[in-house]
């Protein structure tokens, strides 16, 4: 298990293949509560979608469709706990003031949002944000997770670190997680 303050040294993992993605986002939905912000940011087909997925199976009841909110915008679902479940896929916005109009700034605080696309809002989105950045194996079925960008992830997206440099409390809240779901 990765200490407190090892936090900030999670490396890229490779994800072998769908399944493996998917036992990843259960391990998350365990974790997974109102008010939590999971930004997941990739290229078209790295997984965002698959993954979100896994995790909206594992908070909510019974549910045999999980569509993807590329055209819907947000699909919102219940939680086993309670609370809402927040899947936003933001690729079709231009503008921040279109976001708005969903309710999302609401949502942030009282939902689990899982974001796709984030870089479509990212003036709106609160320190609390974690980010997952997923990006293409060497095959086909493999993804790299990292909680950073890299070049060998898309380009052109901040990693959602702290000025100095250093990973803010939600980058390390994320990296714990993901340790214990990856070492198990």
């Amino acid at each position: 298990m990765v200490e407190a303050d090892q936090q900030h040294h999670f490396r890229p993992r490779l994800v072998h293949n769908l399944e493996a993605m998917q036992d990843i986002g259960r391990g998350l939905a365990t974790r997974l509560d109102a008010g939590d912000i999971l930004c997941l940011h990739g290229e078209l087909g790295a997984g965002k979608s698959a993954l979100a997925r896994a995790i909206i199976t594992g908070l909510c009841r019974d549910i045999d469709d999980i569509p993807s909110p590329t055209f819907t915008l947000v699909q919102p679902y219940l939680a086993k706990s309670g609370f809402e479940v927040w899947h936003l896929d933001l690729y079709r916005f231009d503008r921040e003031e279109e976001v708005l109009a969903l309710g999302i700034e609401e949502a942030f605080f009282e939902a689990c949002c899982l974001i796709e696309w984030p870089d479509r809002i990212k003036t709106l989105l609160p320190d609390s944000a974690m980010h997952l950045y997923l990006g293409f194996g060497a095959d086909e079925e493999s993804r790299i997770l990292s909680l950073s960008i890299s070049d060998d992830l898309a380009e052109n997206e901040p990693p959602n670190d702290a000025p100095n440099g250093a990973p803010n409390d939600a980058q390390k809240k994320l990296a714990s997680w993901l340790a214990d779901i990856l070492d198990q």
